[in-house]
């Protein structure tokens, strides 16, 4: 299964660079080109605020085609799209539609990945941030507490030897 943001971003990708065909998490001698290879991303999680915490995410998608400059070409429109959008990726729901919601990125990164002496490979790097609530049980609220440290009933006894 795949996240609902990890959908999103493949989701506005393909859209944006129609006729790439898109593989994920294995890659296939026989692959088509041009195409994206959309392997799962990097992440560090980190504690955010008191109700929740954050994974930053790094992802470096290939791109292939038959050269450096064709496969830069697409990387590169992705990302110019992806900027006139202000970064922000419409979130979509399960049956691919949007739901009104979206999620920003960082600026994008274009780069030429050399895939072992392989040529005709770029790479669209994105990142951002997800952040999500902390698992929490409701636990029983106290109503009143009183504390009077001054009151002669509720102090402890004191000893004669001091």
């Amino acid at each position: 299964m795949i996240d609902q943001e990890i959908a999103s971003i493949i989701h506005f990708i393909l859209g944006t660079a129609k006729g790439v065909s898109p593989y994920y998490f294995n890659m296939p001698q026989d692959f088509a080109i041009p195409s994206f290879f959309f392997p799962p991303p990097e992440f560090e999680a980190f504690g955010d605020t008191l109700q929740s915490f954050r994974f930053d995410y790094s992802w470096t998608i290939p791109v292939f085609a038959y050269d450096n400059s064709r496969a830069h070409a697409i990387a590169a429109n992705v990302a110019h799209v992806l900027e006139t959008y202000r970064r922000v990726v419409p979130l979509i729901g399960e049956d691919g539609k949007p739901i009104g919601k979206g999620l920003r990125l960082k600026d994008p990164e274009v780069k030429d990945l050399d895939k072992e002496g392989v040529p005709g490979v770029a790479g669209l790097v994105l990142h951002w941030s997800s952040r999500r609530p902390y698992y929490e049980e409701d636990a029983p609220k106290m109503l009143q507490y009183i504390l009077n440290i001054n009151d002669p009933e509720t102090r402890p006894e004191e000893t004669a030897d001091g």
